[in-house]
């Protein structure tokens, strides 16, 4: 039997075709039951409804005080009553005779989509849908979580690959020569004499060639100061 109510009776007690017969009155006398209390929870919701309407304008509070009061029920089973009407019953409630109370009480707990109430709506059409058959439905229609992607593995080769640009043909960079600092105008004017005095050195050491026996001193002299006029910068 797929009834949520199963009582205790051992159907193996009994030949077969008495077991079918038990169980189909059992079945039937289970939908009668059901059929009443559905009728029951969609009156009941439907009155609930129209008084916390009238109670709208007053304070905050009051339906529930009234609805307890009056019924000898608690807030839950009020809250109950008057969702399962709001959501489900009141669009049609002769489709859900043949549910179970609890399946109805889970049906209207939440803001269900369309087509989730469509397909417990056209269960109900060929059997009792219970809260396990309503919870399966939703819980098939809920996005499922897309799947975690594990990153991809390392090369097995043990030195790591670096780009071509950062290391051309393998071989490590060279190092930069630090720049050289400018120079100052003073700087530049000590070496520029420092280098025209070494030419006179030298054109000096060339006249002394050209008198290698015997130095001419006047004419040695009158070389450097030639030289010496001479603009090299």
């Amino acid at each position: 039997m797929s009834d949520l109510i199963t009582g205790d009776f051992d159907y193996g007690s009994v030949d077969e075709d008495t077991a079918e017969k038990l169980e189909y009155y059992a079945k039937s006398g289970k939908a009668l039951y059901r059929k009443h209390q559905i009728q029951f929870i969609a009156d009941m919701g439907k009155l609930l409804s129209e008084a916390r309407d009238v109670l709208s304008s007053h304070k905050t509070g009051t339906f529930i005080k009234w609805a307890t009061a009056e019924f000898d029920i608690s807030k839950d089973t009020v809250y109950r009553y008057v969702n399962a009407w709001d959501r489900i019953l009141s669009q049609n409630a002769t489709t859900y005779l043949h549910w179970s109370k609890t399946a109805v009480y889970l049906a209207s707990s939440e803001e269900l989509p369309k087509p989730v109430l469509k397909k417990l709506a056209a269960m109900a059409a060929t059997d009792m849908v219970r809260q396990s058959d309503v919870k399966r439905v939703i819980d098939a229609s809920k996005p499922k979580p897309e799947p975690v992607t594990k990153p991809d593995a390392k090369p097995a080769s043990s030195q790591a690959t670096q780009p071509e640009d950062d290391v051309p043909f393998g071989t490590p960079d060279e190092p930069d020569e630090p720049e050289k600092p400018e120079r100052t105008q003073a700087e530049q004017a000590k070496l520029n004499r420092q280098l025209a005095q070494s030419l006179i050195d030298k054109a000096v050491r060339a006249v002394d060639d050209l008198h290698a026996v015997k130095h001419n001193f006047t004419k040695r002299e009158a070389a450097v100061r030639m030289l010496q006029g001479v603009e090299l910068w």
